[in-house]
């Protein structure tokens, strides 16, 4: 199931963004006994840099700034579109 249809359906049963961003996330990697999910020591991370805040509005997770990969800058965003897809400002490695 793709990922956004996940969350519009966690969202129309109810669920606070709150919650889906941490079931996306922390609960995924308990579920998968891995250490991802989490910016902690230790754990593996992958860091989406988003124009707002998608514990109150999961649309912000369409505006995408800056994506961060195995410690490096893999992607940049400049100015969004109203889709979530705008021109790299940083080209991927």
């Amino acid at each position: 199931m793709r990922a956004d249809l996940l969350c519009r359906t966690y969202q129309h049963v109810g669920f606070p963004a709150r919650r889906i961003v941490e079931i996306a996330t922390v609960n995924a990697g308990t579920a998968l006994r891995l250490p991802i999910g989490r910016l902690q020591a230790g754990h593996s991370a992958d860091v989406l840099v988003v124009d707002g805040d998608p514990r109150a509005d999961l649309q912000a997770l369409r505006r995408i700034r800056l994506v961060i990969t195995a410690g490096l800058i893999a992607a940049g965003r400049t100015s969004p579109d109203p889709g979530g897809i705008a021109s790299p400002a940083i080209p991927p490695p």
